[in-house]
C-alpha cells in the first residue's frame, strides 16, 4: 500500500531532481540519544528479477541502504535497532516519515545472524507476488511459499551496483576514528573487475547491507490546501496495512 505510494513520489521526483535519493535515517547512541545522518536510498530488498519470470516474481517492501562496517551506527543498531527515517521530497512538496527495525546483512567473516526472522511478522509477510501470465491460464498459480532468501548474494547484487569512487570508501580506515593515515591510504576508485585484490577483499569485508523494516509511514502532502496527511500502520490481527487519513 505505501510502497506503490512513496515509489511514484520517488519517480516523479527522480524526473527533476536526482538527490531525491537520499534521506535522513536516525537511531539511538550507546547513551540513548538520538543520532541522524543521510544516506542513500538502494532500493528494495528482492528487487533484481530473476532469469527466469516466465510465471512471475517476488518483491519486498524492506527498503535497502549501506554502511561502513566499522561506523558507529553498526555498533549501535546491533544494540538498539529502532530507526526513524525522515524523507522530503521537494518537487512533489511531500514529506515521508518511517519507523520500523534495522537489521544488517555483512560479510559472513562477522558472525552477524542475517535477518531470517524480522520483527512484528515474518519475512515472508514482506514479500508480495506478481504474477507474468494470464490469470485466467491454467497454468496460473500463485506460489504459497517463497523461496528460502539468500541474503549473500542480495549483498553482493548492492556492491557490484557501486559506482568505482564509493566502493573505494569500502576500503577506507574507520570512519569517525582520529585521522593517522597518509592520503595515499585513501584510494579513490575500486574497479568491478579488482576482485582478486587484498583491496577488493577489504572493501566487501567492510560492506554492510542496512535493511529497514518499516512498520508506521507518516505521509504528509503539501502542494494542495488544505495539507493532506496519511498514516499506514501494519495491523497485526488482520495482517494487513490499514490506511487513515489524520488532520495535517
Amino acid at each position: 500500500m505505501w510502497k506503490a505510494v512513496l515509489q511514484k513520489t520517488i519517480k516523479d521526483n527522480m524526473k527533476l531532481n536526482p538527490t531525491s535519493v537520499y534521506f535522513q535515517m536516525s537511531n539511538l547512541t550507546d547513551e540513548g540519544l538520538p543520532t541522524v545522518r543521510t544516506v542513500v536510498f538502494r532500493g528494495f530488498i528482492a528487487e533484481k528479477k530473476p532469469k527466469d519470470m516466465s510465471h512471475g516474481y517476488w518483491t519486498s517492501d524492506l527498503i535497502v541502504t549501506t554502511t561502513h562496517f566499522h561506523s558507529n551506527k553498526v555498533k549501535q543498531l546491533l544494540e538498539n535497532n529502532v530507526v526513524e527515517i525522515c524523507w522530503y521530497f521537494p518537487e512533489t512538496h511531500e514529506q515521508y516519515r518511517l519507523k520500523g527495525k534495522a537489521h544488517l546483512v555483512a560479510d559472513p567473516i562477522h558472525n552477524i545472524p542475517p535477518p531470517t526472522s524480522l520483527e512484528g511478522k515474518s519475512y515472508h509477510q514482506h514479500l508480495s507476488y506478481t504474477p507474468n501470465i494470464d490469470p485466467n491460464s491454467a497454468a496460473y498459480e500463485i506460489p504459497t511459499q517463497p523461496p528460502k532468501y539468500d541474503w549473500e548474494k542480495e549483498r553482493m547484487y548492492h556492491f557490484n551496483r557501486l559506482k568505482p569512487e564509493l566502493r573505494a570508501s569500502f576500503t577506507w580506515p574507520p570512519p569517525g576514528q582520529p585521522r593517522t593515515e597518509p592520503d595515499e591510504r585513501f584510494i579513490p576508485q575500486l574497479h568491478e573487475g579488482d576482485t582478486s585484490s587484498v583491496l577488493a577483499t577489504m572493501a566487501l569485508q567492510n560492506f554492510v547491507l542496512i535493511i529497514i523494516e518499516v512498520n508506521h509511514v507518516d505521509r504528509c502532502v503539501l502542494n494542495c490546501f488544505p495539507h493532506k496527511r496519511y498514516f499506514y500502520k501494519w495491523n497485526m490481527g488482520s495482517k494487513t496495512w490499514v490506511e487513515t487519513e489524520v488532520n495535517p
